[in-house]
């Protein structure tokens, strides 16, 4: 009885569908469309209409079912039924209906001081393959309009490493999935911190003033903010003997940091002797570069200022006080 009907077909969401049924036999021929087991009924259903066209010279019946719109829902089977009174036929149809894929659902797997792996599962497609993925990741602190972006990410890809990120920085990550019908929503936003690293500047302008005999006054600056990679915890002075019979080598003393600026007295020093200072910064992941080296001499033993002479082993952001 039932003469045509797609036995699959296909629909985008939010469109417009129309299956078609045409059943012939003796008049006359009721046409009823169910969807999976439940009849359909426009009047308790008004996203479906049917329209019921009888041809008495041929005849047949078509029928056609309105989708208005289509749903993710509806991508199940349709079944046409043609009654008269010798029977019942049925067509089916099954209806795919596409749309964009959901977002995959996006993971932090590992965090280090410059790079992230990331993981993710795609869930639903969308019924249709995935073609690529995006990831998305920015300063927590700016505009999306300032991402960076990690784009056309094979789909038979689950995981990729973000690189060049800046350490103890907070960064927001998102991403997207492909597929021919468009482009899914954004994953859930997801915010991470990565790890510390040694600091990647020298403290910045150094300044040795002779204070007695045996003391020299150290003052100097932190690393500029950007390399310091993350929180300063405190700070080594190396200094040394340049006079003849030294070894060269650097005692080391240690001090917490306490500010932007900061001053540590070297005591017990030798009388009216050179003595090289560097200055470097620590933080938990290590110890930064030292700064250049500069040079100072005590006091004589009866002096109250420092003696008046050339600066020594000077180089830009460091200064000896006279």
């Amino acid at each position: 009885m039932i003469t045509s009907h797609p036995n699959t077909t296909m629909a985008k969401k939010g469109h417009l569908k129309e299956l078609n049924c045409t059943a012939r036999g003796e008049w006359p021929i009721i046409i009823r469309w169910e969807r999976g087991d439940t009849v359909i009924d426009p009047d308790r259903n008004p996203r479906y209409s049917i329209l019921t066209s009888p041809n008495e010279k041929t005849d047949e019946v078509l029928s056609t079912l309105k989708l208005k719109p289509a749903e993710r829902e509806d991508s199940v089977f349709f079944s046409c039924h043609a009654i008269n009174s010798y029977g019942e036929g049925r067509g089916l149809i099954q209806l795919t209906v596409q749309e964009p894929p959901d977002p995959p659902e996006l993971e932090v797997r590992e965090v280090k001081d410059r790079s992230m792996n990331l993981r993710w599962t795609q869930r639903f497609d969308g019924n249709s393959v995935i073609t690529c993925y995006d990831i998305e990741y920015k300063n927590k602190t700016d505009t999306w309009e300032l991402k960076h972006a990690t784009r056309n990410i094979s789909p038979t890809n689950n995981q990729a490493n973000i690189v060049d990120l800046h350490p103890a920085s907070v960064y927001s990550i998102r991403m997207y999935s492909y597929n021919v019908i468009g482009k899914s929503e954004a994953s859930k936003e997801l915010t991470i911190s990565t790890e510390e690293a040694q600091p990647d500047g020298p403290p910045m302008e150094v300044i040795l003033q002779p204070v007695t005999s045996q003391s020299i006054r150290v003052t100097w600056k932190a690393p500029r903010k950007e390399l310091q990679n993350g929180v300063i915890r405190g700070y080594q002075i190396g200094y040394r003997e340049n006079g003849p019979g030294s070894n060269g080598q650097y005692s080391i003393v240690e001090m917490k940091a306490t500010g932007d600026s900061e001053v540590y007295t070297l005591d017990n020093l030798k009388k009216f002797a050179q003595y090289g200072v560097v200055v470097q910064a620590f933080n938990r992941a290590g110890t930064g570069p030292s700064s250049s080296e500069i040079n100072a001499t005590t006091l004589e033993d009866g002096e109250s200022r420092p003696r008046t002479q050339p600066r020594l082993g000077l180089k830009e952001g460091s200064h000896l006080l006279v």
